[in-house]
């Protein structure tokens, strides 16, 4: 199961690209939630999140999170403006995937050295 969080700076636009995203995970049946808040709300959401996907429009502010977040130990990443603006759920979703399960990879190499 992922959990999968998308900000922007009112939640408006990222609910667009979740709805796409949401539309993927039922064509091919993939166990994930897809979730659209605004930055505000972040510190409430990102405690069961597995990533956060950052807007374009707030991609300015990524490195501030992943410091101000750190302690979650998540992947925090501005998504692609090509792939938002073309409101591509698909491929956002793809990638999203593909980081949680290359950090779940190295959460389990770590777990066994």
């Amino acid at each position: 199961m992922y959990n999968i969080v998308l900000v922007c700076m009112h939640g408006a636009s990222t609910d667009l690209v979740a709805k796409k995203m949401r539309q993927t995970i039922e064509s091919e049946k993939i166990e994930a939630t897809v979730n659209a808040y605004s930055d505000t709300k972040l510190p409430v959401y990102i405690k069961e999140a597995d990533i956060v996907l950052v807007g374009p429009q707030l991609a300015f502010r990524v490195e501030g999170y992943k410091q101000k977040y750190q302690a979650y130990n998540i992947p925090i990443v501005p998504i692609n403006a090509t792939d938002y603006g073309m409101m591509d759920g698909k491929k956002i979703l793809s990638y999203a995937i593909n980081i949680i399960e290359k950090e779940r990879g190295k959460k389990d190499d770590q777990a066994t050295n």
